[in-house]
């Protein structure tokens, strides 16, 4: 909604109602950027990315009001934001807000909204994703990074990252448990924890993180061809 409010406010009134259109579009963009933070801060690691993402279409309409509020220093701010490696973004959510101009009414008027530098910075990284290799059968590794910083979650965190760790019995009391099962799921790990002999926890990781590094691999190559088919439209 807000493109159409920013075009009704300036075409009723050249100056002041650009003046309006622009500050509800500041306003509107400085909410976005808290958005975003909170939800990397706040939220679950399997809800980030559903959650990040949801922003995309709200992050394009910013984009398109700059243009028509003649804001160019904020639409110049929102591109940074979705191609500089310094926000920590995933780079799905600058893939979703080239694909949210899909559903744009007149799709030759994307070249002007300066979508250029997203596209190119999208095709760079998942181009460098893929020249990885792809992950060896021996290797259990899982390179997910945990928010909280506790003694517990460092030494999870050890665990995962370990290539050649597959199971860990751990001597823990219930409250420790407790955090680590919550840990885990709230990750959505490929990880089995149990609770076997009495004060311990074992953790095994399983087959499926395989099967989802294979599926990931064939999502960026997806995405790749995606980016080379509608590298005309930017």
């Amino acid at each position: 909604m807000l493109p159409a409010l920013c075009r009704t406010l300036c075409a009723r009134d050249p100056s002041a109602g650009r003046e309006l259109a622009g500050w509800i579009l500041t306003e509107q963009w400085g909410w976005l950027l808290d958005r975003s933070r909170q939800i990397q801060q706040h939220r679950s690691g399997k809800d980030v990315m559903p959650e990040l993402v949801g922003l995309c279409k709200p992050i394009l309409g910013i984009i398109e009001s700059s243009r028509i509020t003649q804001q160019l220093d904020l639409q110049g701010r929102v591109i940074e934001f979705l191609t500089s490696d310094d926000a920590d973004l995933p780079v799905q959510v600058p893939i979703g807000v080239l694909r949210s101009t899909r559903e744009h009414p007149a799709p030759s008027a994307l070249r002007d909204w300066g979508l250029s530098p997203v596209h190119a910075h999208c095709s760079q990284a998942i181009t460098a994703r893929l020249n990885l290799p792809a992950r060896a059968n021996n290797d259990w590794s899982i390179p997910t990074r945990i928010r909280c910083a506790c003694r517990l979650c460092e030494t999870l965190t050890q665990y995962l990252r370990a290539p050649d760790k597959v199971r860990y019995e751990w001597p823990l009391v219930k409250d420790q448990r407790l955090h680590i099962h919550r840990t885990i799921d709230g990750y959505d790990l490929p990880v089995t924890h149990t609770t076997g002999r009495p004060f311990a926890l074992t953790l095994e990781k399983t087959a499926e993180l395989f099967e989802r590094d294979a599926a990931e691999r064939l999502s960026w190559q997806e995405e790749l061809r995606w980016l080379d088919k509608a590298n005309a439209d930017f």
